[in-house]
């Protein structure tokens, strides 16, 4: 009986899949801007999430109100920022 495993690393999003898909929500205009530092962004099964702009250790950031913000990222939102943060910057800095 042979059976196929895949590493626990296979189900972690790497960050380049993560840097796609923010990509592909700009180029689909999920992202919005709703108010001064304040954007909405769809998410891929069409929830919305809040992303404010923040300012840690004097470098400019996005905070995202998802899931991913705040379980898979350890609460470190510049080194490891979701997608809907990751999209907000990409729409801000076009």
């Amino acid at each position: 009986m042979s059976t196929n495993y895949q590493p626990a690393a296979a189900f972690i999003p790497r960050p380049a899949d993560r840097l796609d898909r923010a990509i592909a929500l700009v180029e689909a205009g999920a992202v919005a801007l709703v108010g001064r530092g304040s954007w909405a962004v769809q998410g891929s099964k069409g929830d919305f999430y809040s992303v404010v702009a923040v300012t840690l250790d004097g470098q400019a950031a996005y905070e995202c109100n998802c899931p991913d913000a705040h379980y898979r990222t350890g609460g470190e939102l510049v080194l490891n920022p979701c997608k809907h943060a990751l999209a907000t910057a990409i729409f801000v800095g076009r």
